[in-house]
């Protein structure tokens, strides 16, 4: 199967741990700030400090977030770690391949709509190629107005 992913989001829900999740799943704000904030502390995930970024005049930050060292996927529910979701109801967005899948999360404001553009991979040892591909397109795409 594949082994790098382009993914987008409208994600509202958080969880407080990714591992242990239960519903309903927790409310962020409106801001990018609250979801980047939110997807950072998320207990059994890590992330890197975020830095601002800009794509057509739109501001947004972006940050890589993975499973924290230690999770066993087998002891979380439904076997997997949740990361957002556009539902309070059940998890939408999960890692459920293993403890290597990891991702560059970029969270846009694009004139008061929060969008997630994520570039990742599923496995540890993916093709340098194969990812640094994935990385051009993410780092292509352009937001036009109308």
């Amino acid at each position: 199967g594949p082994e790098a992913f382009l993914k987008f989001d409208t994600p509202r829900y958080v969880p407080a741990d990714a591992c242990t999740w239960s519903t309903p799943i927790a409310v962020v704000g409106p801001s990018v700030t609250d979801l980047a904030d939110a997807l950072a502390s998320a207990a059994s995930t890590t992330a890197t400090s975020q830095i601002e970024v800009e794509m057509d005049g739109y501001g947004g930050v972006e940050f890589d977030l993975a499973i924290e060292g230690g999770v066993d996927m087998g002891q979380c529910r439904e076997s997997h770690v949740c990361i957002h979701s556009d539902a309070a109801s059940h998890c939408t967005r999960y890692y459920h391949e293993g403890v290597d899948q990891r991702e560059t999360v970029r969270v846009m404001d694009l004139d008061g709509q929060r969008v997630v553009m994520t570039v990742g991979q599923w496995k540890k040892d993916v093709d340098p190629t194969l990812l640094a591909s994935a990385r051009a397109v993410f780092d292509s795409i352009s937001f036009a107005t109308e």
